[in-house]
């Protein structure tokens, strides 16, 4: 063979060899390109899940929020109510204060009055001893105004 001809084989050889070196590197490169892009489905997929999650992650929160608005509103109104029964139980106080205070007043008016009921009892009974007196001597006067009576008729 002639010496330009071995050339040309050696060469078409490096190249037949370069040509497989690059056809392995792009069958890895697709290889790659396969499984880079399987993994971005699969990561599209999870990020789906993800954004789904989060969907309903905001959706509970809309609703824990809503819970926790009406749950204050509600603390609220039980705070008035609890404003209005101490309120109440203030006035009710002040009331039992003033019921106590006429009960203790009206207590002495009784004990003054069964005081003078006392003294009046005990006058009405030196009375009646008194009158039990006069009527005793009254029966001995007549006693006596019949006996002077019968001696002056004599």
């Amino acid at each position: 063979m002639s010496p330009n001809l071995d050339y040309v084989t050696k060469y078409l050889d490096y190249v037949t060899k370069y040509l497989d070196y690059v056809t392995r590197y792009l069958d890895y490169v697709t290889k790659y390109l396969d499984y880079a892009t399987r993994y971005l489905d699969y990561v599209t997929k999870y990020l789906d899940y993800v954004t789904r999650y989060l969907d309903y992650a905001t959706k509970y929160l809309d609703y824990v929020t809503k819970y926790l608005d009406y749950a204050t509103r509600y603390l609220d109104y039980v705070t008035k109510y609890l404003d209005y029964v101490t309120r109440y139980l203030d006035y009710a106080t002040k009331y039992l204060d003033y019921v106590t205070k006429y009960l203790d007043y009206a207590t002495r008016y009784l004990d003054y009055v069964t005081k003078y009921l006392d003294y009046v009892t005990r006058y009405l009974d030196y009375a009646t001893k008194y009158l039990d007196y006069v009527t005793k001597y009254l029966d001995y006067a007549t006693r006596y105004l019949d006996y002077v009576t019968k001696y002056l008729d004599y």
